[in-house]
């Protein structure tokens, strides 16, 4: 899949290629651009991509276009980990309050991301009129093991919307219409959309913000809220699980086979997209999800410091990153399964980003929110993050 390039474009984006490529040819446009859509054309959405989700997450963000009329904020991406594991409305809710300004952000995670699917998504999906100004990447070690076999990458690339895709830069052209947002036609009849997120606590506080059925949730995806975010109500207790699946020791574990960070196509990805990011006046910011206690055995934990060294190096070339993978050893009642978080986790995550002075100074200027203040802990989450209840 390495000719899935920027279509339009032809990029060709690597470290060592960067040279030729001045930084104002890449900057993003100041207003989406309109294009003449063509009555034959297919939409992005109509094409089949080899990923259940992604083609369910492409309904979901065309719709989102439609509604409000330019991209989020911020754009959450990663696998099934940030789909679940990152709140979109509660950071919305989060950052908001701290920056006194309507913040909106979209969940665009996609089950089995690995570093070339996302590498992929920003840069040769999703058309630069629909990129936001900050993306957070939430995930693990397992996105960036370039040993393991990349199953979602190869099958986008062995998809119909691909092969698509690919044809289309061959021929110089856009592979379907990139309309102007606010000119997008409505994909189907929906109830409004709440307002944008305002500062401080709504009616019903964080019950209204962790009830699923209260939350708004699409018609298109119901498995998802319009924000693409998937809320898992599990608890995981360690004692239940472990008698109805086997406890498999790290040494077994497919997530961590075939080791490798440095080197192979995964770290490629990521170099490349941090690149991008970089000449696009993208924020590119990186957290560490948590996994629980019972999970990271020895084994698991030694390759989980590799891992932590390697976002070191991330770092010096200009990834934002939050490392809080050890963040709750004994805190399982945030967790559906061992190495996923539950919709309470995911709560308490948002949260904690948009209280993080120096991620939330990291992400404002890029992302085009409003004059803050200095951010401060989000009083009105405390007490249902610390008490999650036991019965969804």
């Amino acid at each position: 899949m390495g000719g899935l390039k920027r279509w339009g474009w032809a990029i060709a984006l690597g470290v060592a290629g960067l040279g030729a490529i001045g930084p104002g040819s890449w900057a993003l446009p100041d207003r989406p651009i309109a294009i003449a859509r063509s009555s034959q054309a297919r939409s992005i959405e109509q094409f089949r991509w080899g990923s259940p989700r992604l083609e369910s997450q492409l309904r979901l963000y065309r719709h989102y276009l439609v509604v409000h009329g330019r991209p989020p904020d911020l754009l959450i991406v990663g696998s099934s980990r940030s789909l679940q594991g990152i709140d979109p409305t509660v950071l919305a809710r989060s950052l908001s309050a701290q920056g006194r300004s309507s913040v909106r952000v979209f969940n665009f995670s996609i089950n089995g991301a690995t570093a070339q699917v996302v590498r992929w998504l920003v840069m040769d999906l999703l058309p630069l009129e629909w990129l936001p100004r900050a993306i957070v990447w939430g995930d693990g070690s397992r996105a960036f093991n370039s040993g393991r076999t990349d199953r979602t990458y190869a099958s986008i690339a062995a998809s119909e919307g691909s092969r698509h895709l690919v044809s289309s830069q061959g021929l110089g052209r856009r592979p379907w219409p990139v309309e102007q947002p606010a000119l997008l036609p409505v994909i189907d009849r929906l109830p409004p959309w709440p307002a944008a997120i305002s500062s401080g606590p709504a009616t019903g506080g964080v019950a209204w913000l962790l009830d699923r059925q209260r939350r708004p949730r699409s018609p298109l995806e119901p498995e998802l809220d319009r924000l693409g975010f998937l809320a898992d109500p599990r608890l995981f207790e360690p004692a239940t699980y472990y008698h109805r699946f086997p406890k498999v020791p790290g040494r077994y574990d497919d997530m961590y086979a075939g080791f490798q960070l440095a080197g192979g196509p995964q770290d490629r990805a990521v170099r490349s997209l941090l690149a991008f990011a970089r000449l696009r006046g993208i924020t590119l910011s990186f957290v560490n999800l948590p996994l629980s206690g019972p999970y990271l055995d020895a084994t698991r934990l030694d390759y989980e410091r590799q891992f932590q060294r390697y976002l070191t190096q991330l770092e010096q070339r200009g990834l934002v990153v939050r490392d809080w993978l050890l963040r709750w050893p004994d805190r399982v009642e945030f967790f559906a399964d061992p190495s996923h978080i539950n919709r309470y986790g995911a709560a308490a995550i948002a949260a904690e980003l948009g209280r993080d002075r120096l991620w939330f100074n990291s992400v404002r200027t890029s992302a085009g929110l409003a004059k803050t203040l200095t951010p401060s802990p989000s009083p009105f989450l405390e007490e249902e993050l610390a008490n999650p209840k036991r019965n969804p």
